[in-house]
């Protein structure tokens, strides 16, 4: 049954059209195809257009193969022979060889023909893709003036079916019961939704009780960040303190050393000088000695000469006697001025190195509690660091979650 019988009959003789969807099923830009305006010209342009493709390469053969003919005929007689002699292929298909070929056949000719072919195949095909194209156009138009003219009467036709489907008890009944059971699905779909809102109203106040005690323990971080900022303030400064008190410590101690080793230097240099002294008196005495010895020696030997050639050996004996006992003197003097000198230098000197000795290790300690401090107090700011991050971690944690809470919300009607 069309249509047009199903809008004007009853109900039950309307068939399968009720329920069917009108505007879906007919309302489509691919439902209609409008015809051609000119379906003969673009079918006849068409088929020329085919057959044109090999129109030029079968000239051109032709005419090639009817050039080939006549020189051969040419070649076979003596004329021909005569007149080809020193000309090109070219040139005798040109001259038509020599009366042995058609004149529509040469070579100018030919190309002609090939020539008009190519341009009404050029010509053709212009022609049928603006006549195609201008096809497309036009159905466009049609088609979209067809759906304009379409959609309301297909529009008023639904509405028709519509009322006369809801018109029978039976359709009525089923109709209301897929009402029913689409408002059930909806019903369920609420419930489920109701069921997954106050899950997520539980997890947002677990959720907040946790975000609370986060930020009770960030507090709590902190206060403790603030004291162990204050310590290390306070330990910098008792650093800095000490250095200051350790270097002018170091310094002040440093400089009684120094002033001692010079002390120690100036009692050296004055017990040398004193031994240098002693030793150049005792060599003054000795020579006294012995210039007053050769004197009274020289006495003698201007009074007794004669007792002197006597007594020659034995008093040069007396003198190396003299002399020794003299040179002995001396030496010992000497020795026993640089032993005493050198025993005061090596005492001094014992002292002053004791004394660096006691002052490098005070320095020595001091760095040590220093560095200990010093270590002290980056473990406790490293550990302040971990436990302020991980509270902001739970922080932000927190705040995520309760953002994920507001967006369903928003998006819950």
């Amino acid at each position: 049954m069309s249509l047009g019988l199903a809008l004007v009959e009853d109900a039950q003789a309307a068939g399968d059209w009720v329920e069917m969807d009108l505007l879906a099923t007919f309302a489509r830009p691919d439902a209609i195809l409008p015809a051609s305006r000119h379906p003969r010209l673009g079918l006849v342009l068409s088929v020329a257009t085919s057959g044109l493709v090999f129109v030029p390469v079968l000239l051109t053969w032709f005419g090639l193969a009817s050039a080939v003919a006549a020189y051969g005929r040419m070649l076979d007689s003596a004329a021909g022979r005569a007149a080809a002699g020193g000309r090109t292929f070219l040139d005798l298909w040109q001259s038509g060889f020599h009366g042995e070929l058609n004149p529509l056949l040469d070579l100018s000719h030919v190309a002609g023909y090939t020539l008009t072919a190519l341009g009404l195949l050029l010509l053709f095909n212009l022609v049928g893709t603006w006549l195609a194209r201008a096809d497309e156009r036009a159905a466009g138009r049609r088609r979209a003036e067809l759906l304009s003219r379409l959609v309301p009467v297909l529009t008023r036709a639904q509405m028709l079916l519509n009322r006369r489907r809801l018109a029978s008890p039976a359709r009525f009944a089923a109709e209301l019961s897929r009402a029913a059971a689409v408002l059930g699905g909806i019903f369920d779909q609420a419930a489920l939704v109701q069921e997954s809102m106050a899950g997520l109203s539980g997890r947002n106040i677990v959720v907040s009780e946790r975000l609370h005690a986060a930020i009770g323990e960030l507090g709590t971080t902190v206060t403790r960040l603030r004291d162990t900022g204050a310590e290390v303030a306070g330990a910098t400064s008792s650093m800095r303190e000490a250095a200051t008190t350790l270097a002018e410590e170091v310094t002040e101690r440093a400089a009684r050393a120094a002033v001692r080793l010079d002390a120690a230097a100036d009692s050296a240099a004055s017990g040398l000088k004193e031994s240098r002294e002693a030793g150049e008196r005792l060599l003054a005495a000795v020579t006294e000695r012995i210039d007053a010895t050769l004197a009274g020696l020289g006495d003698r030997i201007t009074g007794a000469t004669d007792d002197l050639a006597r007594a020659g050996s034995g008093f040069a004996e007396a003198i190396r006697a003299s002399a020794g006992e003299a040179a002995r003197d001396v030496g010992q003097t000497y020795q026993e001025a640089v032993a005493a000198a050198a025993v005061t230098l090596t005492e001094k000197m014992a002292g002053i190195g004791e004394e660096l000795t006691r002052v490098v290790a005070d320095v020595n300690v001091s760095v040590t509690r220093q560095i200990m401090a010093a270590e002290a107090a980056e473990a406790a700011r490293d550990r302040h660091a971990a436990v302020l991050e991980q509270a902001v971690t739970a922080l932000c944690a927190g705040e995520h979650a309760g953002d994920g809470q507001d967006k369903g919300r928003r998006e819950w009607p």
